[in-house]
């Protein structure tokens, strides 16, 4: 099945039935923005680990993250010169820096505290390498949508539960009727009644 973000609205909107007549924006607006709500809930539920690396520069703290950044997760900077020598030997990296993430002028900024120093970057290298947890994409360009084609139906689930959240905020009271589809799941009630129905089915799959 496709991943592409176009085939993925066709299904939503499938999944939807005649619910789906509600969501009016130009360019599929409302089913985008479903579908962006539940890769961010897949964050969660299956998160994405990536790796980058920040070119040091001596006592300098903060550096611009990358735009797909969630979280930092671990560094590897300084781990072979704290395996191949001794607290005592010259080189020996004392401290690694901790990773924290802060809003800075031009967008998120990653902070290393304490910031590398003149040895440090001499002793170690500049490029301080690192893994992170990022944000989950969903894209029509072929190969960008980073959530598996094995979790589809459960993104599926979740978008829909996002857009029945929606009309429930809404106060739509009167009982609706999803469409038929492949996936296993409630398809009468009211919009509030069957989002929790949903919800707790994301929540509650492996």
């Amino acid at each position: 099945m496709s991943m592409l973000q176009s085939s993925l609205i066709v299904d939503l909107k499938g999944l939807l039935g005649s619910v789906a007549e509600r969501f009016k924006r130009p360019g599929d607006a409302d089913f985008i923005l479903h579908l962006n709500a539940a890769a961010q809930a897949m964050q969660r539920k299956r998160p994405l680990t990536k790796s980058a690396f920040l070119l040091l520069v001596a006592d300098q703290e903060n550096y611009l993250a990358p735009s797909d950044l969630v979280l930092p997760k671990a560094s590897t900077w300084g781990r072979n010169g704290r395996l191949n020598k001794k607290p005592w030997q010259k080189g020996y990296c004392k401290s690694q820096p901790r990773m924290s993430v802060a809003e800075g002028v031009s967008g998120q900024e990653i902070i290393l505290s304490p910031p590398p120093t003149a040895e440090d970057i001499h002793c170690l290298g500049t490029s301080f390498y690192f893994y992170y947890f990022a944000k989950h994409i969903i894209s029509d360009v072929a190969n960008e949508t980073t959530i598996k084609e094995s979790d589809r139906d459960l993104l599926l689930i979740r978008a829909t539960a996002s857009a029945l959240m929606s009309m429930a905020a809404q106060q739509v009271m009167t009982p609706v009727t999803l469409g038929n589809s492949g996936i296993s799941m409630p398809k009468n009630g009211t919009a509030a009644a069957l989002a929790e129905s949903l919800l707790t089915m994301f929540n509650e799959a492996p």
